[in-house]
């Protein structure tokens, strides 16, 4: 009998941390719903234009942060090789890519880079280092997105490959003279220079 009331009150305890977990899971699913809906985590600039009114905001598609989703194991990765362009806006023209620029400056809100469908027109990357056995694929090769904006993805990314570590990194490096854009999953950025930029 009293091993049966001891598992009783395991049993409540266990119950009273699971529903504590479940109230601060809620908690933060309701923060980061409210985060996404006021676009929090992007420069003032971003913030503004996705919160802005006018006809011209049906045109704006999103912010490139919003526009795709990838992997837990590239993430890292993708995030380094973004950089400041995850904060990029995406409209549908470039039209609507002045009129959000005039609305900026109308209220003093920041600035913003724009990438209009119309005229960003990223191409695949054609390179025989995609061909070595230490190279992932490209970065654009490493997210999921809807094929709207593959020219937009294919500009931002197509042209970085993504390795393991870096010393597979340094190795391509030397192999292509310099010549190549290099991300490593761990998050260390190589390019043109010979110098590594660690983020």
């Amino acid at each position: 009998l009293v091993g049966s009331e001891m598992c009783i009150r395991d049993r409540r305890k266990e119950l009273q941390k699971l529903r504590t977990q479940e109230q601060r899971a809620k908690g933060r699913l309701e923060l980061l719903a409210q985060w996404e809906e006021q676009h929090e985590g992007y420069l003032e600039g971003t913030k503004n234009i996705l919160n802005g009114k006018g006809s011209w905001r049906e045109q704006i598609t999103g912010a490139v942060g919003d526009l795709f989703t990838v992997e837990d194991k590239y993430t890292t990765a993708i995030e380094t090789a973004l950089g400041g362009s995850v904060n990029h806006v995406v409209t549908t023209t470039a039209r609507t890519a002045a009129e959000g620029v005039n609305y900026l400056k109308s209220i003093q809100g920041g600035r913003v880079t724009f990438l209009p469908m119309d005229s960003v027109k990223g191409k695949p990357y054609d390179t025989p280092a995609l061909h070595e056995s230490c190279v992932i694929g490209t970065a654009v090769d490493c997210i999921s997105f809807d094929n709207t904006y593959a020219h937009i993805f294919q500009y931002l990314l197509g042209r970085t490959l993504v390795v393991s570590s870096m010393d597979d990194a340094i190795g391509l490096q030397k192999k292509y003279n310099q010549q190549l854009r290099i991300v490593t999953l761990t998050g260390c950025l190589l390019y043109t220079s010979p110098s590594p930029r660690d983020t």
